[in-house]
């Protein structure tokens, strides 16, 4: 007898993270017209141990059970998928691992589903969003926020790439640390550290540096030097 009972969905928090790029209060449509929040976090390997020790079966499981249950020349084909890692090991510009992995998490703005009745229904979905305390918020964290993401994994096989993985659905996010716009540094711009390189030792105000650099208008070339 089949089992028709529902399994529960199982959620799970991350350690702190940095987050690159979040679109968390506001959906990004660039790749989705009808868009998709997401996070991409970064933590020290040993910090997602504890998720890679749950989500590695979970993704064996599913994998198994998939080659098990299929026939013919499509087990043959099942047997050949690519795995897909759901951690991404980060490097630096020399190619050397850091030591670092980033995760990537995801929800649609929209999604239609099937009711038993065999009508659509559409929903529009928005992740929860909590400060350090647990309370709402509508703050917008950019990239270099610490924070926490709540989510479920979701095991797939795609047939079109001949690959399984194991998706990470976003449900709401904790902000640890709020870095806003304005107050971005370099690193989370991606900037690395050059040594050698040009370093800046004006030590005065920079918007005098600004008006410096473009000169007074005593200092301008006339028409009449041309």
């Amino acid at each position: 007898m089949a089992d028709t009972k529902a399994k529960k969905k199982v959620e799970l928090w991350t350690p702190r993270i940095t987050g690159i790029h979040p679109w968390l209060q506001k959906a990004d449509t660039k790749f989705d017209v009808e868009g998709k929040y997401r996070v991409k976090g970064r933590a020290p390997a040993g910090d997602f141990a504890p998720l890679q020790a749950i989500l590695q079966p979970t993704l064996e499981a599913y994998v198994q059970k998939i080659r098990d249950e299929a026939e013919g020349e499509k087990r043959g084909k099942l047997k050949s998928a690519k795995i897909v890692p759901f951690f991404k090991a980060v490097v630096d510009s020399e190619g050397e691992p850091t030591g670092e992995l980033d995760a990537t998490f995801s929800m649609k703005a929209i999604i239609t589903y099937k009711e038993k009745d065999g009508s659509s229904t559409t929903k529009t979905m928005r992740p929860k969003v909590w400060d350090a305390k647990g309370t709402a918020t509508k703050a917008n964290p950019w990239s270099g926020s610490v924070l926490r993401v709540l989510f479920f994994p979701s095991p797939y096989y795609s047939a079109k790439d001949n690959e399984f993985g194991l998706s990470l659905k976003l449900i709401g996010c904790q902000i640890i640390k709020l870095v806003e716009a304005s107050e971005r540094d370099a690193a989370s711009y991606g900037l690395e550290v050059v040594e050698d390189g040009y370093t800046d030792d004006f030590d005065g105000d920079i918007a005098d540096q600004s008006e410096g650099n473009t000169g007074n208008k005593s200092d301008a070339p006339a028409a009449s030097d041309f």
